[in-house]
């Protein structure tokens, strides 16, 4: 303790702690120590006095963060003779930083005046400060939005400015001006942003498909589809992860953020790499699914399209190649055979379109029934008595369905399907937030052959309970 607030027998003086980080950290550490022994009076006269000699309320504004950091340990360990007077004090540095613009430092000020109005029970001040708190948020992100900063910043500044108001409370007819204007705000974020592209060779992708499929039954060429819309391991694909993140340190610090086309923010993932585990699993399952949907789209442009072109030609359009696939089929249930058939012909012919719209509702539907026949209640009982049936949304998180269909295939549907991190096409598609343009053949290819997929394993179900069992 002496080392810390002493040096031989006289107390360290305020201008040997100006550096701000050592000295926030001394001083923090001081305080402690005289915390754990119970505070005596004999240390806490010369502490008190140290803590007030470095933050004299005349001396003048640093550049750095010296007085704002040092301020917070004074204040949480009651380092202050009148919390009443420091109380006004640190009005007057929250107001100066302030009308500096310099909103960061203006916060901080702001968050301790309240704390000493707190300590003093002075409960308007308290509330006063806690609306300059927020208020710094708004004046920031406006006054940026008027200095005509760019919508990328001026995005997460109003995300932060509506995230106060949110944690203030009542202010609902602020939060509403400030999300309308972040919503025009995020119309210019496209033109902003850069398209980053990589080159991929996928010359022998592309030749082995179109071989695969080339000189074999159709129902051969049905199964080699199939086999090509295995999904990625979910072991493997964290284990990639996790690897990336020990390569590329300073990337996995971050967190990032999604956008549609029209610039807004639909999906925010956490850093891989933090300090508690929960927003560490966050960070790593979000990049599991972002390399999931990454390798359905590199596999259905390549070696799914080669396999769907070359299937193309050799099939004339009247070719029933998909009845028998969906025919007695558990996968298919009975009086959905023709919707399947119709939007495999569609994912056939690249009519990409339509076949997103006739396949994605029939898988959704084809999970909910295999489900209830396992077991699983499909349905939630609404407070009027009425039942509502689960979607993808609720299905593909249940333990029941990982049992049904594999960790591994449920998985690869989240990422395709529901994850806002993912392609997320069931709910984009569902909620008509997809053009024309976004129908693609990369995950509209990838979806299709994961529903052959789903169907050519139904029917090895099928085959293997009529396969005559040998003692």
């Amino acid at each position: 303790y002496a080392c810390c607030v002493f040096r031989g027998d006289y107390p360290l003086r305020s201008e040997e702690i100006q550096n701000w980080l050592y000295g926030k950290e001394s001083l923090e550490r001081a305080a402690q120590l005289w915390k754990q022994l119970g505070r005596p009076e004999k240390y806490g006269v010369p502490l008190v006095k140290l803590a007030e000699e470095t933050i004299v309320p005349s001396d003048e504004e640093r550049s750095d963060y010296f007085r704002p950091r040092v301020l917070k340990v004074i204040v949480e360990y009651g380092l202050l003779e009148d919390p009443a007077k420091w109380c006004g004090f640190v009005e007057t540095f929250a107001e100066k930083a302030q009308a500096s613009r310099h909103y960061d430092k203006a916060r901080d000020y702001w968050e301790e005046a309240t704390r000493l109005a707190s300590y003093s029970k002075n409960l308007e001040k308290e509330k006063a400060f806690k609306e300059r708190l927020t208020a710094s948020f708004v004046e920031e992100a406006r006054s940026m939005r008027a200095d005509g900063a760019s919508a990328m910043l001026l995005s997460d500044r109003y995300t932060k400015a509506i995230e106060a108001c949110r944690r203030h409370g009542g202010k609902r007819a602020l939060i509403d001006e400030l999300h309308q204007e972040m919503n025009a705000i995020h119309q210019r974020l496209p033109a902003e942003m850069k398209r980053i592209e990589t080159s991929v060779d996928v010359t022998d992708l592309v030749k082995a498909a179109r071989a695969a499929v080339e000189d074999c039954s159709l129902e051969d060429a049905i199964a080699r589809i199939a086999v090509m819309a295995i999904p990625p391991r979910k072991t493997s694909l964290r284990a990639e992860v996790e690897e990336a993140s020990k390569k590329f340190v300073f990337m996995n610090l971050l967190s990032a953020v999604s956008y549609n086309d029209k610039g807004r923010v639909v999906a925010r993932t956490a850093p891989v790499i933090a300090s508690d585990e929960e927003t560490r699993d966050a960070g790593t399952l979000a990049q599991m699914l972002i390399q999931c949907v990454q390798h359905q789209a590199m596999v259905g442009i390549s070696r799914i399209e080669a396999a769907r072109e070359t299937l193309s030609r050799r099939c004339p359009s009247d070719t029933p190649l998909f009845d028998d696939l969906v025919t007695m089929n558990p996968f298919v249930p009975q009086g959905r055979e023709d919707i399947f058939v119709r939007g495999l012909k569609a994912g056939l012919r690249g009519d990409h379109l339509v076949c997103a719209h006739l396949l994605i509702p029939q898988i959704e539907n084809s999970v909910r029934v295999n489900m209830e026949r396992s077991g699983l209640l499909v349905t939630r009982l609404t407070d009027e008595q009425t039942q509502k049936e689960h979607d993808l949304n609720t299905l593909l998180y249940k333990d029941e369905t990982e049992k049904v269909f594999g960790e591994d295939l449920v998985f690869s549907m989240r990422a395709l399907l529901v994850e806002e991190v993912g392609a997320n096409f069931r709910n984009k598609l569902s909620h008509g937030l997809l053009g024309s343009d976004q129908f693609h053949g990369g995950i509209v290819n990838y979806l299709w052959a994961l529903t052959i997929r789903l169907c050519w394993l139904g029917k090895l179900l099928v085959k293997r309970s009529d396969a005559p069992s040998h003692a």
